[in-house]
């Protein structure tokens, strides 16, 4: 349940009240922690671990969960272990008796939690720990709008620039990512982001090509010594691309992880089968790039798959 909010924005104000989930199995320490925490927040309470799992998967905005420590069927330790899982971004917090300490020192060394309280906690160090952790949230929210801006900048200007450069690469990465999404979407791969994001880069290093050099290769035609040197260095070209750009280790892993030199260029020269060896996420794009090359040259979309 959620306490309604006492009080209200200034006029014409719009901040959002931190939302906080308090977890505990004796009804009366939530109503004295919801008591304590409503002028500020709104509250959320739960009266156990399951009730709180489902309360977090159900509100997104959730920013700070206290849990108590012991509660029957799961303790706070493994239910704040769980939270983090499904809501990495909340701030724990643990909240336990005397009796408990070197429980909760425990707790927190292995758990990440941000700061323990002991009960009985005074209402001015309730307040001030849930402040601290609201802000915590908030410093950890604006770092990951942050990278998420910066990678999707990043990205979106190497797309462009092959986009320029060789539009024929540029439209095979664009069909790749339609198909990768498609497949994604019926495994339900976890971290699918990487998985598409890799189709879609998987042509970045097709900028060193020239057209000519491309048209042959997608229609397999034969190719100079030199074009096949050019060939060979795709992978490499687009991993310096990459590098340097932030959270990218998984999908450069996965590009990594694809078979022939030309990454998608063309169909590859090893056997389907050897794709059994890795990863889901890496067999995804290279399956993509199979199945658009096998279109590219005539099939129809059903046979090539």
């Amino acid at each position: 349940m959620a306490d309604a909010a006492a009080g209200g924005p200034a006029p014409g104000a719009t901040v959002e009240r931190v939302q906080v989930l308090c977890v505990d199995d004796e009804p009366a320490v939530l109503e004295g922690l919801a008591l304590n925490l409503r002028r500020r927040f709104t509250v959320h309470r739960a009266p156990g671990a399951a009730a709180g799992l489902e309360l977090l998967g159900r509100e997104p905005r959730i920013a700070v969960v206290i849990s108590d420590l012991r509660m029957p069927g799961m303790d706070g330790a493994a239910f704040l272990a769980k939270a983090r899982v499904l809501a990495p971004h909340c701030v724990r917090v643990l909240l336990t008796g005397q009796a408990d300490l070197s429980s909760a020192v425990a707790a927190v060394n292995e758990g990440q939690i941000f700061r323990f309280l002991t009960k009985p906690c005074p209402p001015p160090a309730l307040l001030a720990t849930v402040e601290s952790a609201a802000e915590q949230n908030r410093l950890i929210t604006a770092e990951k709008v942050l990278l998420e801006q910066t990678l999707r900048g990043s990205v979106q200007a190497l797309t462009e620039v092959l986009a320029l450069t060789n539009p024929a690469c540029f439209g095979r990465a664009t069909r790749m990512r339609q198909i990768v999404c498609q497949i994604s979407a019926r495994l339900a791969l976890p971290d699918a982001w990487q998985v598409e994001m890799a189709a879609m880069l998987s042509q970045l290093g097709c900028i060193i090509l020239p057209p000519e050099t491309v048209e042959r290769v997608f229609n397999a035609q034969p190719l100079s010594e030199d074009e096949t040197r050019m060939l060979a260095r795709l992978p490499a070209v687009t991993e310096q691309l990459l590098a340097k750009i932030p959270r990218l280790e998984g999908v450069r892993a996965i590009l990594a992880a694809q078979e022939g030199p030309a990454k998608g260029l063309g169909p590859r020269p090893t056997p389907a089968a050897s794709l059994g060896e890795l990863a889901p996420a890496a067999r995804v794009p290279a399956l993509a790039a199979d199945v658009d090359a096998l279109e590219m040259q005539g099939p129809p979309g059903a046979l090539a798959i």
